[in-house]
């Protein structure tokens, strides 16, 4: 199963949304405490039920085939929280470890699967559900979709588009000397830490001494430090898991119109609002038309551009748009379309009238915009002139006091149009 057929069948979720968690949760100073876990088989798959004293916020990840990362963020284990082995279904492990995010305590939840697996996450008040089922490696179990969780979602989801390619992402990206990766194996917690990738491509790690994971992928380095694992005889099957959590040699750069255009390292998860508001968001207003570029390279080296709705992104908050990007990802910002009409006539401020979108502007719009009519204005004499190919005009009569009566409809005027309001003589 290559790289795309894989992203294909997992359905991810991010980050947890601040809302989903009641406000005086999130005043506590005490992180909340994960107290029970329990995994049950269930048709076609399994279950894993996290239990904590307050609703959990929590982001996920595919690192590998048959693994998954759940970070659950200002939490810690409860003193009874235990692993689970599981001997037969789909999941075989699932493991809980204290770790930090932005500075806070939270824990990780590294589950791993018996092959490729697709999941959903779904919150209920303090419990999060994980529901887990088998994938065939066939075009056929492409086609079947997961059964989609409808959790009250705890940050911005990714869209669809960014949902398929993302484990891609992951699991093809190159380690570099900057970085900051993340180190488990199982059964040997000394061997347990963060720590920055050096600029000889070396990280320190107890019992092996320094070991070069610059230049592979996150698989290589986890097969390479098991690699070394077994030549030491110290684990006969030992189980690496390696999660890079800062991408510091190369990230995603911004530029067009936002306040601070530059280079923006990715930590962790990133999304196209988390980017833009550390770039300082737009230099002005969204236009109703106005797009957000994401220029990428697939892993196979083909260039692809996402296009993303900004006016749905930002004014609406349509967070099904909100992509997760990937270090080397570029995200271009053009600077929205100025369009503009001509007024003239008996209006309060004649002259050019800009606006925002290809979609155009109304003649009663207009008007408005040019601050209204005037006493001797004869609203039921509006001409408007417009440019046509081959140099011709066109004129258009309006009658605005029907309009206004909705006896007829407003007329959308368009770039570079003429329009002239009448006055009474007396």
């Amino acid at each position: 199963m290559n790289g795309r057929q894989l992203a294909a069948v997992f359905v991810l979720t991010a980050l947890a949304l601040p809302s989903a968690v009641p406000a005086e949760a999130q005043k506590s100073s005490s992180p909340r405490v994960i107290v029970g876990a329990a995994l049950r088989a269930v048709s076609g798959g399994a279950e894993l039920d996290i239990v904590g004293t307050e609703p959990l916020r929590w982001k996920a990840a595919v690192v590998a085939e048959n693994r998954i990362v759940i970070e659950l963020a200002d939490a810690r284990p409860g003193d009874g929280l235990r692993d689970i082995e599981s001997g037969s279904g789909i999941v075989a492990r699932v493991g809980f470890e204290p770790s930090r995010a932005d500075g806070r305590p939270s824990t990780r939840v590294l589950v791993t699967t018996r092959g490729v697996a697709r999941y959903t996450i779904g919150a209920d008040g303090r419990v999060l559900t994980l529901q887990f089922r088998p994938v065939a490696a066939s075009a056929g179990a492409l086609k079947d979709p997961a059964p989609r969780a409808t959790p009250a979602p705890v940050n911005p989801s990714p869209s669809p588009a960014a949902a398929t390619t993302e484990p891609a992402a992951l699991g093809d990206y190159t380690i570099g000397a900057g970085d900051v990766v993340s180190l488990s194996v199982f059964g040997i917690e000394e061997l347990d830490r963060q720590t920055r990738v050096q600029a000889d491509g070396q990280i320190a790690v107890p019992l092996l001494g320094r070991v070069k994971i610059a230049g592979l992928t996150v698989g290589q380095a986890e097969s390479e430090i098991g690699r070394i694992l077994r030549e030491r005889q110290l684990v006969t099957q030992p189980q690496v898991l390696v999660v890079v959590e800062e991408y510091a040699s190369y990230g995603v750069t911004v530029q067009g119109a936002v306040v601070r255009p530059g280079v923006y390292p990715v930590i962790g998860r990133q999304s196209l609002l988390e980017v833009i508001w550390a770039a300082g968001g737009l230099l002005e207003s969204t236009a109703a038309d106005q797009k957000i570029l994401v220029l990428r390279q697939d892993p196979a080296g083909r260039s692809e551009r996402l296009e993303v709705d900004a006016y749905r992104l930002l004014d609406e908050g349509d967070l099904s748009l909100n992509l997760s990007l990937r270090p080397g990802d570029r995200v271009v910002v053009p600077k929205p379309q100025r369009y503009v009409v001509y007024v003239s006539g008996a209006v309060r401020r004649p002259g050019p009238v800009e606006f925002g979108s290809s979609a155009g502007l109304t003649v009663l719009q207009a008007i408005t915009l040019a601050g209204g009519p005037t006493e001797r204005a004869n609203l039921g004499k509006v001409t408007v002139i417009r440019q046509v190919e081959g140099g011709g005009q066109e004129t258009i009569r309006v009658n605005l006091k029907k309009i206004q009566k909705g006896k007829a409809q407003d007329v959308f005027l368009q770039n570079n149009d003429t329009m002239q309001v009448g006055v009474w003589f007396f």
